[in-house]
């Protein structure tokens, strides 16, 4: 378990990529909508109306909003007080004023919205990508996310990426939350403090619905009125969180709540990763719901991917794992969401309630994850296959760009979907497209697809490998052979203790294979001893090893990572080394080796590398290929492309250590360059220019 802290959240609650007032005027008006509901343009007496209508001027344009009053508290919802004397009693606050909606004429819109004790109206509107609107009565006194997106390959584990039966209904999860003695005093009333806690969560709730088909619900508010009595005065941060989870803690292990949240005025976000406690600022205004919506997401098991830091970047922009301006969830962050709802969680209170039927939103576009053999021409893929409606809608494809990020032609198939039109691009290119969706209902999202070209490889079967050996494992839970047991839950780790890297771990092949890269999957849960920087070797007969491969360093995620080597090598064994791990440890739940398959797909027999075991190396050179010693005879060779496809065809003469290619024919790339000896032997190494 994991401590999250969220202090750039102190800094700045709004990032502004256009001169805004702090409110906008506007009307203000009332009449009756269609339905018999209110339509309300400001404040008024609190309404228990089942429809309203609310509109706002920003930037000189009428927004209206199209809610229905809809409550988040749950079936055992209870307030309750504790009173100066210490003493614990009841408090029964007016009915449910919560509403959720749309914005008329903005298909990409969602809204969240209360009525006040007061007749206020506050609202939160959420807009294309995130960019979010907060409303009170006819102003808008703050905007947020309405900054340009950055977008960066998502550390993600492609193997392990989620598939559409995850979300084919909502889950209920219960909430319970601590209001400290100091966010109660910033209140007039206990009403308005119910009330501004259940908007925020109303906010939170709208979000984590749309995007990751999770409805929060509200348990219990506890009101802390006794500076004297309450339990969090005078501590830190870190002591109030643990005290947190230690007062809630039986609770939570009862028929009760999944997460409780402690709110005060005097601190910035913490939360533990994954688990049931996080303190929320409550800020100078009474909500939390933006703090909260990312500490949530380290309870649900998300860890941050902030800009610029080594822990995997923005897939979609600054959303709210990745710097929490916009208010959406990144794909990524909800598989994650949906990995624990259906492992850590599923005993905690989480419980599938089916498809929303009244509220209406607008559908979500998953990110999409792809990996391209390189050699591929065209790519045809459907955008929408891992994306879903809350409300159980059908789902269509309207719009896709034409060209990628880095200028690649889409074409439109003969069955109306995306084909990435990629000719010669080499592995190793990184390039990301956006589509648009559509429900029944006329709602629409933009999505994004990434996709990677690799190397046509291969994984070396587990059943082929073994351990050979491990220069430090904790005895049990940390043994080697975990790596190769195809769980990820379970993990080599080196020994605890004061014992820091270098740590090395080397697999066992039964057979000699031209091997080209080495793949590593960092523990999913926690991030000890997850490795940062690296180094691979082979050897051929486990005692020599020769100069590192490859030297590199990896992210602090639990995507999966490669290391590819730079030639093809012939090899039984492979020795990752950690050169610096996580907390000073090294650990791994999966390790696997790549091959670049022959015709037959069968690994090279070590009698054929025992025959030719003074092998010749091969270096490239500007338009020029060289031998680190000549052949006595004529020798083939062939340049190709990893995928197989011959770029060049040419004759070594007996004593050349050269060959001259065509001038720019090694342009920028990977290429195979293969020798045929008149004894039958194949020496091949992977050669970048």
């Amino acid at each position: 378990m994991v401590l999250f802290f969220s202090l750039v959240l102190m800094v700045s609650m709004t990032t502004w990529a256009v001169p805004v007032h702090d409110s906008y005027g506007g009307a203000v008006g009332y009449s009756m909508d269609s339905e018999g509901g209110r339509s309300n343009g400001g404040g008024s007496p609190a309404t228990e109306e089942d429809s309203l209508i609310h509109t706002f001027l920003a930037d000189g344009r009428e927004y209206t909003l199209k809610l229905e009053r809809y409550s988040i508290r749950g079936e055992q919802f209870e307030v309750i007080v504790e009173e100066e004397s210490g003493e614990r009693t009841s408090y029964t606050p007016g009915p449910s004023r919560t509403y959720f909606g749309t914005v008329a004429g903005d298909p990409y819109g969602s809204a969240a919205a209360i009525v006040m004790a007061d007749g206020s109206v506050h609202a939160r509107v959420y807009l294309k990508g995130g960019a979010t609107l907060f409303v009170v009565d006819d102003s808008v006194v703050q905007r947020r996310g309405w900054e340009a997106a950055e977008f960066t390959f998502p550390a993600t584990n492609m193997a392990q990426y989620r598939d559409k039966s995850s979300t084919d209904e909502v889950y209920s999860f219960i909430l319970a939350v601590d209001a400290s003695y100091d966010y109660y005093q910033d209140f007039s009333t206990s009403q308005e403090v119910v009330d501004y806690i259940e908007f925020s969560l109303a906010a939170v709730h709208t979000l984590y619905v749309r995007d990751a088909m999770l409805a929060p619900r509200l348990g219990q508010i506890l009101l802390r009125t006794s500076q004297d009595h309450c339990p969090y005065e005078g501590l830190d941060q870190g002591d109030v969180l643990s005290t947190l989870r230690d007062i809630w803690g039986d609770a939570a292990s009862a028929p009760s709540f999944t997460n409780v949240a402690y709110v005060s005025s005097r601190w910035a976000g913490m939360a533990y990763m994954p688990g049931i406690a996080s303190i929320n600022s409550g800020g100078n205004d009474g909500y939390f719901d933006v703090i909260f919506r990312h500490e949530l997401g380290h309870n649900w098991g998300a860890a941050d991917w902030h800009a610029g830091s080594s822990d995997g970047g923005v897939p979609e922009g600054a959303t709210i794992m990745s710097g929490n301006s916009f208010g959406r969830i990144s794909g990524p962050t909800v598989h994650t969401f949906l990995s624990h709802r259906d492992t850590y969680f599923s005993d905690r209170h989480v419980h599938p309630v089916g498809l929303e039927e009244r509220i209406s939103y607008p559908p979500y576009a998953m990110l999409g994850l792809y990996e391209i053999m390189e050699g591929t021409t065209v790519f045809e893929l459907d955008p929408t296959e891992n994306d879903h409606d809350a409300n159980g809608d059908s789902l269509f494809l309207v719009s896709f760009d034409s060209t990628t990020a880095k200028g690649l032609s889409i074409t439109s198939s003969d069955a109306g979907l995306p084909q990435i039109n990629l000719g010669d691009t080499p592995w190793g290119t990184e390039d990301f497209f956006f589509y648009e969706i559509e429900n029944s209902r006329g709602l629409r999202d933009r999505g994004v697809v990434y996709f990677r070209v690799a190397p046509p490889y291969k994984r070396i079967p587990r059943e082929r490998l073994s351990i050979e050996s491990v220069s430090s494992y904790q005895p049990g839970s940390g043994d080697a052979s975990h790596v190769l047991d195809g769980d990820l839950s379970t993990i080599w780790h080196s020994q605890w203790g004061d014992n820091p890297p270098p740590h090395d771990i080397v697999l066992a092949v039964d057979s000699l294979y031209t091997v080209g890269g080495l793949e590593y999957t960092p523990r999913q849960e926690g991030v000890n001893g997850r490795i940062l920087s690296y180094e691979v070797y082979a050897s051929v007969d486990g005692e020599t090893w020769g100069d590192p491969l490859v030297v590199g360093e990896w992210g602090n995620t639990a995507g999966v990572k490669n290391a590819y080597f730079p030639t093809l090598e012939e090899a039984r064994y492979i020795r990752l080394r950690s050169l610096e791990g996580t907390n000073n440890n090294s650990s791994a739940a999966d390790i696997g080796i790549w091959y670049m398959p022959d015709d037959t797909d069968d690994p090279v027999s070590l009698q054929k590398y025992e025959q030719s075991r003074d092998r010749v190396q091969i270096a490239v050179g500007q338009d020029r290929l060289f031998l680190s010693r000549p052949f006595s005879e004529t020798v083939q060779g062939t340049v190709r492309t990893p995928s197989g496809r011959t770029v060049y065809s040419f004759t070594v003469s007996a004593g050349a250590s050269q060959i001259d290619l065509p001038s720019g024919m090694l342009s920028r790339g990977v290429y195979l360059i293969s020798l045929d000896t008149p004894q039958g032997h194949t020496i091949s190494r992977l050669i970048t220019p």
